[in-house]
């Protein structure tokens, strides 16, 4: 049995709903976080981000996407 191919969403998909629903410097809730798109989405956009997932493939899908875009905004400072 082959491992099932995990997805991730565009960014360009969440960044509305964060945007109309959070204000600059609040706190962007996910409880059900999957690869992390929300959070990314949150974070290039001066939102805080809390983030709850149990598959661990998720997790460790999420936190290396968080990371490379932490790594990406460090870069433009």
């Amino acid at each position: 049995m082959r491992p099932r191919q995990l997805k991730t969403h565009p960014v360009e998909l969440i960044e509305p709903c964060v945007l109309a629903g959070c204000q600059i410097d609040g706190i962007v809730l996910d409880a059900f976080m999957g690869s992390g798109t929300t959070g990314i989405a949150a974070l290039k956009h001066s939102r805080n981000f809390i983030g709850i997932e149990l598959n661990t493939e998720y997790k460790k899908i999420a936190n290396k996407r968080l990371n490379c875009v932490q790594i990406e905004m460090l870069h433009h400072l």
